[in-house]
Parts: structure tokens; sequence; C-alpha cells
């Protein structure tokens, strides 16, 4: 269906460039029948084990650096791409169908694109700068969703005690036990905690466990975390980059997706810690105090954002895409 609407979009506008998420092999099949040329642009990390330097997705490994760290990432790949190739036969059904060759796997669908555009820093990944064709950073594009409530700020005035905000993921992921234990955990530190549901809970999920912990349904990420001395996540791509472009360390819940390999990346920097999603609250508790408690977080968080922030280009993206016109 995605390969038919792509080709009939490029027999009413021929000539256009497709620019596809990463994810859409049938937008890839419909713009390579009908010889557009493609780009993909990613909102991640790069999900499939295609991009040299880079550990395999989803596991939260960091560089590999010894032979059991690149046999383990080898595995893991091989592993990969077994599964993808378990629906080979269907996607190269589809091709077929559209009079193109078969694939000898799926995982060669995306890197037929003539451009694979990384919403993501280089100064956060773990690849090499630059990467080999097709691919090219690009670096993350963040905005608050429309949504979002303008800042009001729920405690006193003069309150001095550090500012912890918890804000997890906008999609609901079963994320409404992890967010209150981190709500209960910060009732028992001497700080101002703000709890920042989004649009998947409600105050009722996630109550207020003290009055030093205020439960609210959304406020402006950027306003907030300029006011923040840690941001407990689940480490999204933006949840945990946006904090670090401040200089705010993460404690990272990661509940699955790119999440652990985000937090892999916080950790390797040493701009915060990592937990089970199952985390106990005393666990979280102790960890946030770690991090409020050494001043080598913040001085991390601030080294890692200013990498990221000094290669961000907001034009490169655009001129990327007209010159495959």
């Amino acid at each position: 269906a995605y390969a038919r609407a792509t080709a009939a979009l490029l027999d009413a506008h021929p000539g256009a460039v497709v620019v596809a998420q990463e994810l859409l092999l049938g937008a890839m099949i419909g713009a390579e029948a009908k010889g557009a040329r493609l780009a993909l642009l990613t909102a991640n990390l790069w999900p499939y084990p295609t991009l040299p330097g880079v550990p395999p997705f989803g596991a939260g490994f960091e560089p590999a650096e010894d032979d059991f760290g690149r046999m383990r990432d080898e595995g893991v790949r091989h592993v990969t791409r077994l599964l993808y190739d378990q629906r080979l036969a269907d996607l190269n059904a589809v091709r077929e169908g559209f009079g193109l060759p078969p694939l000898e796997s799926v995982l060669d669908q995306p890197l037929r694109a003539d451009r694979v555009l990384l919403g993501v820093s280089p100064a956060f990944d773990f690849a090499p700068d630059p990467v080999p064709a097709p691919f090219a950073y690009v670096g993350p594009q963040f905005a608050d969703p429309a949504w979002v409530q303008a800042w009001d700020d729920p405690f006193e005035p003069g309150d001095a005690r550090p500012l912890v905000v918890v804000s997890f993921s906008t999609f609901y992921q079963g994320h409404d036990e992890p967010v209150r234990r981190a709500a209960k955990a910060l009732a028992g530190l001497d700080v101002r905690g703000l709890v920042l549901l989004g649009p998947s809970l409600s105050p009722a999920d996630v109550p207020s466990p003290a009055p030093n912990v205020k439960v609210v349904q959304s406020a402006p990420f950027a306003e907030v975390l300029t006011r923040a001395a840690l941001v407990i996540t689940h480490a999204g791509h933006a949840s945990a980059v946006r904090p670090l472009l401040e200089g705010v360390p993460v404690l990272c819940l990661p509940l699955g997706r790119d999440q652990p390999d985000n937090a892999a990346r916080v950790l390797a920097r040493g701009a915060g810690l990592a937990l089970s999603p199952d985390a106990s609250v005393e666990q979280i508790r102790a960890s946030a105090a770690q991090i409020l408690g050494d001043s080598r977080f913040s001085e991390n968080a601030g080294r890692l954002g200013r990498a990221v922030r000094e290669s961000l280009d907001a034009t490169l993206a655009p001129r990327l895409l007209e010159a495959l016109r």
C-alpha cells in the first residue's frame, strides 16, 4: 500500500524527490520503481545494523573495545538480519510487482537510498564523522509540541532547592509505574520535583506523593531545562539530548526502542546514569542523589551539550535535499 501510494504521487508529480522515514520500506520501493531520488530522514539513531562503527541497535551497547566485544556485536547484527529476513520473500514479492529485482536481504532496501540523513548529532552518536555515503549527520531537530502549556512555576518564589524534572514518553509505553516510582523517589530528597506527564498520562495516574513534588500535564521543556539540575527520563532521543544542551545531566530508565542506546551514549560520556525501568524507589533516589552530589555529571553534560550545539546546522538537511533535485 505504501509503495502504491508513493508511486501514484510520483506519477502526479514527476521529478519529485522522495523523503521518507527510515522504516517505510514500501515508500522506498515506490520511489525506486519510479526512478525518483530518495532520501531517508531519521528522528533517532539509525535502527539497522548497517552503519559502520556503531554498535547494533537496541542492545544498549557501548563501542566494542576488544575481540569479545566485536564478536558480541557481530552476533547481534547476524541475529537482527535473520529477524528482518523472515519477511524477505514478502518484500521481494512487492518489488517484483513493481518490476524490481529481488534483494538478498531486507536490510539492503534502506541502503538503496541516495541519501540517509541522520537526525542526530555526531557528537552524541558513536559513529565516525564523516560517515560513509549514503549517510550524513544533519543534527537533531527540536521543538515543543503544540499541546505544551505555558510555564506556570508551581513552586514558591525564592525556593532554592535544586529542580529535578521527570519527563517520560509523549506516547504511552507502559511508563506510568516508572513515573510514579520516580515521583516517590523525589519525595524523599531535598529537591523541587516537577513531573511532566504529557498527553498519555493524567494527574490521576500519578498523584503527587509529597508537597515538594508537583505533577503537571506539561510545560515548555526548553524553559524548564534552564532551571533544572537533573532530568529523570526514559531516554528517548529528544528527552536525553535536550537536557544536555543546557548542561543538565540525565538519569535514564530506558523502556525500549532506541532508549537503551541513547542511555549508553550518555553513560559513555559520564553525563548521567542509567537504571532498569523496574528500578525501585530507593534505587532511583540513590542515583538521583549521586548525580546531584557530584559536579562531574553536570560538567560532563555541559561538555557533551556544547559539542552537540556546535554541530547543529539548520541549513544542512535542506541543502542536502536540494542537491538531489
